[in-house]
């Protein structure tokens, strides 16, 4: 085997490695993430209640907060991409006319907008950026609300683009989120039949 080839043996290895180790990281974080939430989930039917949140937002008289933590906005953003090529020919040895000729493009692109405040209430979901950059969303218009490892993705009625929301356990704040859309009232779940499990 020459030396060459050890190399990239090695760096093939470390990097077959490296992917297993993430796979397992991520997987180990998914399980946690379950447990937790189930957890959350027991004590909510045991209480037959979802507890109230502190928040600093300004509430209507009908509405209660149910969640509120810090959190960083994410929305994706069309980023115009530019590609050159030669139009140009060859007339003689080390001469060319013509020049160069492109392609415009656009791809989405996810773009962090925000860090602040989510706080998910009975009535909608609110995120106060620390930079003025404020969203609120009604329930009723939530047509999904998919945890990840680290976020949340909110997408919306009338709206092609999504929200990303981080959350310390994307499955509890989507529990919430789920509980506040459809019961009548999150305080007192005794009549209602929400059974949330995740595995």
């Amino acid at each position: 085997m020459t030396y060459f080839a050890f190399v990239v043996l090695v760096i093939l290895a470390g990097a077959i490695a490296l992917v297993y180790l993430d796979a397992k990281s991520k997987k180990l974080k998914r399980q946690k993430l379950v447990e937790e939430a189930n957890g959350f989930m027991r004590d909510v039917m045991r209480r037959s209640a979802l507890e109230t949140a502190a928040t600093t937002v300004m509430l209507g008289s009908d509405e209660q907060a149910f969640y509120s933590q810090p959190s960083v906005l994410s929305e994706t953003r069309a980023v115009r991409r530019y590609q050159a090529g030669s139009a140009g020919f060859r007339v003689a040895k080390g001469v060319f006319v013509g020049g160069t000729k492109g392609t415009s493009y656009s791809t989405q692109e996810l773009s962090r907008i925000d860090s602040g405040v989510l706080t998910v209430t009975n009535k909608r979901i609110l995120f106060v950026g620390n930079n003025a950059s404020s969203r609120t969303i009604k329930l009723a218009k939530i047509i999904a609300a998919e945890p990840g490892l680290s976020e949340i993705e909110v997408s919306i009625e009338g709206r092609q683009k999504t929200m990303i929301f981080s959350a310390p356990n994307p499955l509890v704040l989507s529990a919430i989120v789920l509980i506040c859309t459809k019961a009548p009232d999150p305080r007192d779940l005794s009549g209602d039949t929400i059974n949330i499990r995740f595995e």
